[in-house]
């Protein structure tokens, strides 16, 4: 979202916009409230340019709103995490002759330096969850404690990571991902063994939410439309 709404405040009207990174990276504008529920689920879809508050160019979007600190929070997936959460979707394997050439950073990097906060969402298995990056293409908490700073990157970095497993933050100190929360019915030891280096576990683990119907309702929606969008029923 903008800082402050200042979008708002110049074009006179409510309303904010948010920016989203998925694999690869992408930013979107947010819808107006009465549409927020109906947003889909890819970048330059023709549904968020009929309801967005504004439509900016790629070049305006990373230059005057992500890299001049007016967004606040983005979204990345990734192939690979480390445990100070730095991100790799490049590739697998070595660079020059590698196993699988990935997506590649798309707007990643700036997203993850210049964000005021980054969540990073993807499946905890250990073939992502690394002791080492086969490629490092977004900066998390680079080699952790003051590092980031160091690097004076703008954003403070990312605060979570969210899997199908649990969720985990960065210790305030060494920033090395710690597991926080599990989602219900996942155990501790569950995620520990999915992860490829031996993984920080809090003193308190919390069991996370469960979604409410209304939630759940509006992703099913969301999904099913998507489907039928890339099937090309509508």
């Amino acid at each position: 979202m903008f800082r402050g709404d200042r979008a708002a405040e110049r074009s006179g009207e409510s309303g904010a916009a948010d920016a989203c990174a998925g694999h690869g990276a992408y930013l979107r504008i947010r819808l107006h409230r009465d549409e927020a529920e109906r947003s889909a689920a890819v970048d330059r879809d023709g549904e968020l340019s009929e309801t967005a508050d504004t439509v900016v160019s790629i070049v305006e979007i990373f230059t005057y709103w992500l890299q001049g600190g007016r967004i606040d929070l983005g979204f990345l997936g990734a192939a690979q995490i480390d445990r100070f959460a730095n991100i790799n979707s490049t590739v697998i394997g070595d660079y020059d002759s590698p196993k699988t050439r990935l997506p590649g950073a798309g707007g990643a990097p700036a997203i993850a330096a210049n964000c005021g906060e980054v969540l990073i969402t993807l499946r905890q298995t250990k073939r992502a969850f690394v002791e080492k990056l086969d490629f490092q293409t977004s900066g998390g908490h680079m080699e952790g404690g003051e590092s980031r700073e160091r690097m004076r990157f703008p954003g403070k970095g990312p605060t979570a990571v969210i899997t199908d497993l649990g969720i985990m933050t960065p210790d305030p100190g060494t920033k090395e991902l710690t597991l926080t929360s599990v989602h219900p019915g996942v155990l501790v030891e569950t995620v520990v063994a999915a992860t490829g280096w031996k993984l920080k576990v809090a003193s308190e683990v919390s069991t996370t939410p469960e979604p409410t119907e209304t939630e759940l309702s509006v992703l099913r929606d969301l999904q099913a439309r998507t489907a039928r969008a890339h099937a090309g029923q509508e």
